[in-house]
């Protein structure tokens, strides 16, 4: 796989690693320390990806359009 970055230093965003974490089943007051600690150790330039999901009043997940 070609390094995205001028052959400097090798991508690592384009390979999945770890498994997603839903913080929707925790506690409400839970939530935010949770999603703050998850950015915690990270490196200087890593890549942290997140993705959220919106509900209508329905209550059906609705995921932003590109």
């Amino acid at each position: 796989m070609e390094p995205s970055n001028g052959g400097k230093i090798p991508a690592n965003c384009e390979k999945r690693q770890g498994e997603p974490y839903d913080v929707r089943r925790l506690h409400t007051a839970r939530k935010q320390s949770a999603i703050m600690s998850m950015f915690d150790g990270l490196d200087p330039g890593q890549i942290f990806s997140v993705i959220l999901a919106y509900k209508q009043l329905s209550g059906k997940p609705v995921l932003p359009s590109a």
